[in-house]
């Protein structure tokens, strides 16, 4: 057996006993730091859901956008995320206040803490082109390709042939960089059309390898509130596995 000298000995008695002191004294301390830096993760600056849940409200911008959003001819709101938002107020148990206003004035009002809310179908980068706007994360891909009726060959270009454009979509410069001709027309002698991917089955028409735009979807919130924002991405992920059939459902 190995003798230690007692003066080491001690040495290391006194040293083992000053780091438990100062883990006790650690471990004591650390709530008081939490508690004194009110310390929650994730944060809202504004309070956002706090405000939402104590006045059993939230206020939602609809930006028109069918079929993510639209009017009916009663003039009620519908569409895909329409039904997407009021799935979310039924888990805060709170009521809609909704308002109807431009892309522009909707993301503005998300700044003044006027707006909670905003949907439309948006992209990335319009939600990111107006300060004090946040986007929610991308939680549907959209991909514009060109659809072809199930009788004809399936294109690698088009080469001139008209391709029907709906009317509520950008993309005839699109086709036209593909050697394309736009057309609003939709008639049986027609047999391309740029469309989203998942409106291809309901019109008929097989997918071509020609794609056009890929679009990244997302929600607004007032940017740097946290804690809103997981709680409508958490309702997001939950929801997003139906959200297609939602789409041909509006889909006219």
């Amino acid at each position: 057996m190995k003798l230690i000298p007692a003066e080491k000995g001690a040495a290391g008695i006194f040293q083992s006993g000053r780091v438990r002191c100062r883990f006790f004294l650690f471990a004591a301390i650390l709530p008081l730091l939490f508690t004194a830096c009110d310390f929650q993760y994730p944060r809202d600056p504004e309070k956002t859901l706090d405000k939402v849940l104590s006045r059993e409200r939230v206020v939602v911008a609809a930006v028109e956008h069918p079929p993510w959003v639209f009017l009916s001819a009663e003039g009620q709101l519908r569409g895909a995320e329409v039904e997407l938002v009021e799935a979310f107020a039924q888990d805060l148990s709170v009521d809609i206040e909704w308002r109807h206003l431009p892309d522009y004035l909707a993301l503005r009002g998300l700044t003044s803490g006027d707006i909670d809310l905003v949907i439309g179908g948006l992209e990335q980068q319009q939600v990111h082109s107006v300060e004090g706007a946040g986007a929610s994360y991308p939680y549907f891909e959209e991909v514009f390709v060109i659809g072809v009726r199930a009788e004809h060959p399936l294109p690698e270009q088009l080469e001139g042939a008209e391709v029907f454009v709906p009317p509520d979509e950008p993309l005839d410069e699109l086709v036209r960089g593909e050697e394309g001709v736009p057309t609003k027309n939709w008639g049986p002698e027609i047999a391309f059309a740029a469309l989203p991917h998942w409106a291809l089955a309901s019109h008929g028409l097989e997918r071509s390898n020609i794609v056009l735009r890929r679009v990244k979807r997302v929600m607004a919130v007032r940017a740097g509130e946290n804690a809103w924002l997981m709680r409508l991405e958490r309702l997001l992920r939950d929801q997003r596995r139906g959200l297609e059939a939602r789409l041909r459902e509006y889909h006219s």
